[in-house]
């Protein structure tokens, strides 16, 4: 019978203890920055206190399929280009993928300050 040491069984539960944390991170970002983006970039030069209800129900609509869209469009084609690079060997795939996660956040950081200061 296999035994699996007490060193594996804590580092699997600081795994899934980090993927926790990280999710309500995420959740936590996206509603606090990707919420209101779409909507305050579409209302730009609209007065919505002159805008008719049938406008606003427009602007709605092309917001929730922009949104839509580029979320669909992401999670589609972020686990596809995963799979390509792992073509070569998974080993390249973890090197590329955190050299393309550290060096792209720098200009996250911007972008996030960048909205936050957003009219």
């Amino acid at each position: 019978m296999y035994s699996v040491p007490f060193p594996s069984y804590s580092a699997f539960a600081i795994v899934i203890l980090l993927g926790c944390i990280a999710r309500i991170a995420f959740v936590g970002k996206t509603v606090g920055i990707e919420r209101d983006w779409i909507v305050i970039s579409q209302s730009r030069g609209i007065d919505l206190n002159r805008t008719s209800r049938a406008s606003l129900s427009n602007l709605d609509v092309n917001v929730v399929m922009r949104r839509i869209n580029i979320d669909l469009c992401c999670k589609l084609a972020g686990p596809l280009f995963v799979s390509v690079i792992t073509i070569p060997s998974v080993s390249f795939a973890a090197i590329f993928l955190a050299a393309s996660n550290i060096s792209s956040l720098p200009f996250q950081y911007y972008f996030i300050l960048g909205a936050q200061t957003f009219p």
